[in-house]
């Protein structure tokens, strides 16, 4: 028997459960609003031939740009390259022609000291050839090759002289 009550009670409420549903109106729910699908377009293949020769024509333009960009760059390059090169050239000549006249210069000093002291041993004047061995002697390491040997004739003369107080050289 209570397993009659249980029943007739579950009946009853699922009886009132579906009554009570049914005062409701239901309405169905209105789903959303669609949205646009976007549209896919598909990108130009080589079967389009209008599309495929402006892709050529705008890669030949950028490869022609390029190619001009390249060798305005080389022959600037170039350019400043001979510019260098002339300005070094220049360098180099002038400081040649400085170091020439710059051995000349001592050349031809050392040459006049040189006929000085000689000069100035055969006149026994000992004060002016001191003076000019002695200009001589702080010079020696810039004579060219070609002097050296005529310096150290003129130094053994002047020792020999000074030693001898006076003694003068023949051929001097």
């Amino acid at each position: 028997m209570r397993n009659a009550l249980r029943f007739l009670t579950c009946a009853a409420a699922l009886t009132t459960a579906g009554l009570v549903g049914c005062d409701r109106t239901e309405s169905t729910p209105t789903p959303p609003p669609a949205t646009p699908t976007p549209q896919v377009t598909t990108p130009p293949t080589a079967a389009d031939p209008s599309m495929t020769g402006n892709a050529v024509d705008a890669t030949k333009d950028a490869a022609s740009t390029a190619a001009d960009a390249t060798r305005d760059a080389a022959n600037a390059t170039a350019d400043k390259a001979r510019e260098i090169t002339g300005a070094a050239t220049d360098t180099a000549t002038d400081a040649k022609a400085q170091t020439v006249d710059a051995a000349n210069t001592v050349s031809a000093e050392a040459t006049t000291l040189m006929d000085q002291t000689v000069q100035y041993v055969k006149e026994n004047k000992w004060e002016l050839a001191d003076s000019s061995m002695a200009k001589l002697e702080s010079m020696k390491d810039k004579l060219p090759e070609s002097l050296k040997p005529r310096y150290q004739q003129v130094k053994t003369m002047y020792d020999s002289a000074k030693a001898g107080n006076g003694m003068k050289l023949p051929g001097m």
